[in-house]
C-alpha cells in the first residue's frame, strides 16, 4: 500500500488503528459488495491487512 493511501484512509477513519471492513468499504470502495470486498482483501489484490475478530468467549459454568 502507498504511503498516499495509508494517509487518506487515517484521515478518513480519525486515525484510528483497527477499522471494521465495512467502514473501510463504504468509503473507496463503495462500489463493491462486501462478499466482494473481502474475496478482493483475501486474494492480495486490495493490499490491506484483515485482523479476525471474535466475539467474547463463552461464560464457563
Amino acid at each position: 500500500m502507498s504511503p498516499n493511501t495509508t494517509f487518506l484512509l487515517l484521515a478518513q477513519h480519525n486515525g484510528k488503528a483497527i477499522v471494521p471492513i465495512d467502514e473501510v468499504r463504504r468509503g473507496p470502495f463503495s462500489y463493491l459488495t462486501l462478499r466482494n470486498f473481502l474475496r478482493i482483501l483475501d486474494s492480495g489484490y486490495i493490499a490491506l491487512k484483515r485482523l479476525p475478530v471474535f466475539g467474547p468467549p463463552p461464560a464457563t459454568k
